[in-house]
């Protein structure tokens, strides 16, 4: 008993906090979360203009689950120049150079989604082609990217 007693009275010291391991884990967490963001911005064309939609919907998170995402992304580079198709910063002269690449990532993910963001001044005939070969490769699973009315930029305002 008198073991007991003389612990107790001691007490043990306070614990220290430990600044090491902390700083650990915030820099992996760092790493993680800048990961994940390069990820989603290489999937996306800085000067695209998307085109608005009025009766847009927001696309449904839990249906990708078990399946990949496919970003094509299909630019407007002038009136008289073909449109730039690109897949993950990978630029292709044709449409149907893209076929392969499709095929590729339906073979690693049966429930495979491809997503177009189209600029806003292509033609449907390009949009058509692209639906063909997606058509082709036997995926179902086709998305547009919109802006909503919300999303839209606003016109600057008129100079007095």
């Amino acid at each position: 008993m008198s073991r007991k007693r003389k612990k107790h009275e001691e007490g043990e010291p306070e614990p220290e906090f430990q600044v090491a391991p902390m700083v650990d884990v915030l820099l992996v967490l760092l790493m993680f979360f800048m990961s994940i963001t390069s990820t989603e911005v290489l999937k996306k064309v800085a000067d695209l203009q998307l085109p608005e939609a009025i009766h847009s919907q927001d696309k449904d998170k839990k249906a990708e689950k078990g399946g990949g995402e496919v970003v094509v992304n299909v630019s407007y580079p002038g009136p008289d120049k073909p449109p730039a198709i690109s897949i993950d910063q990978v630029g292709y002269g044709s449409v149907d150079q893209i076929g392969p690449v499709l095929q590729s990532r339906k073979a690693q993910s049966p429930q495979l989604r491809v997503l177009i963001r189209a600029d806003e001044n292509i033609e449907y005939r390009t949009l058509a082609d692209i639906m063909k070969v997606v058509g082709a490769n036997q995926i179902g699973n086709v998305t547009f990217a919109v802006l909503t009315s919300k999303d839209a930029p606003k016109p600057a305002a008129p100079a007095p």
